[in-house]
């Protein structure tokens, strides 16, 4: 017996069944025992429900485990997660063996949908609640920081030195804010910064300009990121993508924002 199970009732005088799921009139002492029993028992998993509960598995199947399972999947059960990795794509979410079920979260423009890879830190915790309609546990808070990893893309095979970057997922945007070097180079490749954490919606909404902040000249620079990607770019707001000799050994730093999805 559990708080969302059918057998639990608003109407006070409904819960008249007997015993341990109600308490009828002139019902035997022993009912009463077995009633309170069951009332503390789910109260107490009610509870532990509500308190963060960090999961296993993989980052794409999630499991959580329960000193005593929950009796079904409930429409509107709600548990408080600590996600023990970073979300891969279509992650799902497993509570006592009750079948893996797909994480959504929400956006306005989308509805809800997958949760897109990266957009659950590791550590973070988040309300999930079992939507039974469309069998699926949907993330009610989004919240979390890990690091990432900025990294060549432009194919010029430059590694990157003095590199510190972390991202910030709140609601549905994130901020990936960094700083690195780059080498000394006359590759004349379109600077493109990979790794970001969560893949740019493939929007036009989402290309979101960012400023430039370096240890040379960068008045008239944006950093722009490029949708259905997980990389960034350097722009020359007067003349268009910069280039990597344009930033032999200079360092630069600044936050990338965009939204989830």
């Amino acid at each position: 017996m559990d708080i969302g199970a059918s057998n639990w009732q608003e109407d006070d005088n409904s819960n008249s069944t007997p015993s341990p799921d109600g308490l009828p009139e002139g019902c035997a002492p022993s009912g009463v025992n077995n009633w309170a029993r069951a009332t503390m028992g789910a109260i107490k998993r009610w509870f532990n429900w509500s308190i963060p509960k960090t999961t296993a598995g993989t980052s794409t199947a999630y499991t959580l485990t329960y000193g005593v399972a929950p009796g079904a999947l409930v429409d509107g059960m709600t548990h408080l997660v600590q996600f023990n990795a970073t979300n891969g794509a279509a992650a799902t979410l497993n509570v006592n063996s009750l079948g893996a079920t797909p994480l959504y979260t929400y956006t306005p423009t989308v509805g809800w949908a997958a949760a897109p890879a990266g957009a659950l830190p590791a550590n973070a915790i988040s309300r999930v609640a079992y939507h039974s309609s469309s069998c699926t546990y949907r993330v009610l808070d989004l919240r979390g920081a890990n690091t990432w990893t900025p990294a060549d893309g432009s194919g010029a095979g430059l590694t990157f030195t003095s590199v510190s970057a972390f991202y910030q997922v709140i609601g549905n945007m994130v901020f990936a804010y960094f700083t690195l070097t780059f080498p000394s180079t006359s590759n004349g490749a379109n600077v493109i910064i990979s790794g970001l954490p969560v893949t740019v919606p493939n929007q036009n909404y989402a290309v979101i300009d960012s400023p430039v902040g370096a240890n040379t000249v960068s008045t008239g620079y944006t950093f722009r990121a490029v949708k259905n990607t997980a990389t960034f770019q350097i722009i020359n707001t007067s003349s268009g993508p910069s280039i990597n000799s344009a930033w032999s050994t200079a360092t630069i730093q600044g936050c990338i924002v965009y939204p989830i999805s």
